[in-house]
């Protein structure tokens, strides 16, 4: 089983993809610093997602220092989207994002829509990253 992690890094209603050099897609940043050249000052973790093939971390940042720019030897590009816009990108998305695309876009809809929720399951548990 491959594991990974994803950050879902957040200005107001868009979220940033980054583009791999490897294959062109789009996809969620793995290491924020390394991928995009920035330091996330606090990150919560979300959910796990999980198929035969892939276990993945998925983890959300708020807060962060820096400037956005690509490494150009992993990531070609970065961008910030919309869920709608994140949507239409099809197969220009990396195909495990794809796959996971409408169970990410519920689980951050509840988190905008239910805050407390989400703040007493990290404030109970040991879910920062």
């Amino acid at each position: 089983m491959i594991e990974m992690a994803w950050i879902i890094l957040r200005n107001s209603d868009r979220f940033l993809l980054v583009q791999q050099t490897s294959d062109r897609t789009w996809t969620f940043p793995g290491k924020l610093r390394k991928d995009v050249g920035v330091c996330g000052n606090r990150l919560r973790q979300l959910c796990n997602l999980q198929t035969s093939q892939y276990r993945t971390i998925v983890s959300i940042c708020d807060q962060w220092q820096g400037e956005l720019r690509p490494n150009h030897y992993t990531t070609m590009g970065v961008g910030w989207f919309t869920l709608v816009e994140i949507h239409s990108l099809g197969q220009s998305l990396t195909p495990f994002v794809s796959d996971s695309l409408m169970y990410l876009t519920y689980l951050i809809q509840h988190y905008d829509n239910h805050p407390s929720e989400w703040l007493d399951k990290w404030e109970n548990s040991d879910a920062s990253v």
